[in-house]
């Protein structure tokens, strides 16, 4: 089993789209698109909550993107409205496929591992688990709670995932990509100066990867802080620390699959600072539909 982060994306839609790989309107065969699980339960609305499985991928998308509407200022502890958070896992090649209750399990478990399902008594965040027809599992959800709050995803998100993964395997009887006889690859042993290399990109917190993307954060908030408004300019640098995160995230994925007792380094690295914007600055509304 192999979860994969994306990159946290503004628009539910494109999400869904990347996932399905066609538009949303035309994904809604059973075939393409199969819910197994959600949440939070629509405990006031049973009768959603009864039809929730059984709705379009447009429907879906409708109902990730209220909280955008809700809560027009909701923003990340960087100052971005980049809420949608898109989890990707796959079984391994020699694994078949899986009963819908299993995959309803698997769902529940990686939702819980990432934070995006919180404890029955505390407020949580809009998401939904579905098939894809190649088989492949995306947990899709809006880290914008129902009062507005942030939804706290780990910097180690991947790692967790991984780890979630590997406990997974054991008690599905999945394979896993580390320890299957025909396709594990050599064991990878880290140490020296390959070590701290790996250690220098990868970690999540002072790695070279995590600080440019805090650097292109705060140089969209520069810019947009600049002229007042958010410009085509401050919005493709935020897409480019959208895109960094994903990088980060992918790269601490590949140092944990080379050498599962690695972990961040100790030691502190340089870590480059931007003045800080005056103000914060104008917050892009959603897509209108």
């Amino acid at each position: 089993m192999i979860p994969l982060v994306r990159p946290r994306l503004f628009h539910v839609e494109d999400v869904f789209e990347d996932a399905l790989g066609r538009p949303v309107l035309h994904a809604d065969d059973l075939t393409a698109f199969t819910v197994v699980a959600h949440g939070p339960a629509l405990t006031q609305r049973p009768v959603l909550e009864e039809n929730a499985r059984m709705w379009s991928a447009e429907e879906w998308v409708e109902h990730l993107e209220e909280p955008f509407h809700e809560h027009p200022f909701a923003a990340s502890p960087g100052g971005d409205r980049h809420a949608v958070l898109h989890l990707e896992i796959r079984l391994h090649p020699h694994d078949p496929g899986q009963h819908p209750a299993t995959w309803e399990q698997i769902a529940g478990r990686m939702a819980q591992a990432s934070g995006v399902s919180a404890p029955a008594d505390e407020v949580g965040c809009r998401w939904v688990a579905f098939l894809s027809e190649s088989n492949t599992l995306h947990v899709v959800a809006n880290l914008i709670r129902a009062d507005g709050s942030w939804t706290d995803v780990s910097r180690g998100l991947a790692r967790h995932l991984t780890a979630e993964a590997r406990r997974l395997e054991l008690d599905f009887g999945l394979h896993s990509p580390k320890t299957d006889g025909a396709l594990a690859e050599a064991p990878i042993h880290l140490g020296g100066d390959t070590e701290k290399l790996l250690a220098a990109l990868a970690d999540p917190d002072r790695g070279l990867l995590a600080q440019a993307t805090r650097v292109s954060a705060r140089t969209s908030e520069a810019f947009a802080y600049r002229f007042g408004q958010t410009t085509d300019i401050s919005t493709r640098i935020a897409a480019v620390a959208t895109h960094l995160r994903a990088l980060s995230a992918e790269v601490t994925t590949i140092a944990t699959l080379a050498d599962s007792a690695w972990t961040r380094p100790a030691q502190p690295t340089t870590v480059l600072r931007v003045p800080a914007a005056a103000t914060q600055p104008s917050i892009p509304g959603p897509r209108g539909r």
